[in-house]
């Protein structure tokens, strides 16, 4: 029986010319609202895609695209290289946040990859790196997400200080800076979600 993971979007945001991710219900507030350093920043969405019977921009701007899988209850399901894309989002390539939601059933594939920012055409990417965030290559963070177990995912790009932070269920896992930040910079402003690139002999994307 194939893996099924479930990708839940009301909390994909794309957020134009800022470095945070919005903690919009009690569910995302990290626990460590004391430690600023490691907890994700606050900010008004610009994008919000709820995934309630569409792939629609709650907010008007461009909708996702699937490439296979099936929308319903509230939550996109896929199988393996399948996804979704989002095309001129961004307003700044270089500074944005996104936040995400998103369960994996499993994590049988060492590395499987959740956000491409260069259209499939590089191996560089973030992933999950034996179920730990990784802005590849760069280094891996500390905590681990779970199978079968929903996970806020955000990463955040500031062009001014040239930092690209990632979060896992609000706790800073990596500070990126100079060519690995880069990485984060969508070529094209076009994003793929849980799709991996044909770059390698290897496909690094499960179902979810």
């Amino acid at each position: 029986m194939p893996h099924r993971q479930l990708f839940n979007a009301p909390r994909l945001w794309p957020l134009a010319r800022t470095g945070a991710g919005r903690r919009r219900a009690p569910a995302f507030r990290p626990a460590l609202e004391t430690l600023e350093e490691r907890a994700v920043p606050a900010i008004t969405p610009a994008h919000l895609y709820e995934l309630n019977g569409s792939l629609e921009d709650a907010y008007g701007g461009p909708a996702l695209v699937a490439h296979g899988g099936t929308l319903a209850d509230g939550r996109y399901t896929f199988g393996e290289h399948q996804g979704l894309s989002l095309t001129g989002a961004l307003a700044d390539t270089g500074t944005y946040s996104i936040a995400l939601v998103a369960e994996l059933d499993t994590f049988d594939k060492f590395y499987n990859k959740v956000i491409d920012f260069q259209d499939l055409s590089s191996d560089f990417g973030l992933y999950f790196a034996g179920r730990r965030l990784q802005l590849y290559p760069g280094a891996v963070g500390a905590d681990a997400a779970s199978p079968n177990t929903d996970f806020l995912l955000v990463i955040t790009r500031d062009g001014a200080t040239g930092e690209t932070k990632t979060y896992l269920n609000g706790i800073l896992q990596q500070t990126y800076v100079g060519f690995y930040s880069e990485i984060a910079v969508p070529g094209g402003n076009v994003l793929n979600f849980f799709r991996d690139d044909r770059v390698t002999a290897h496909w690094e994307a499960d179902s979810g």
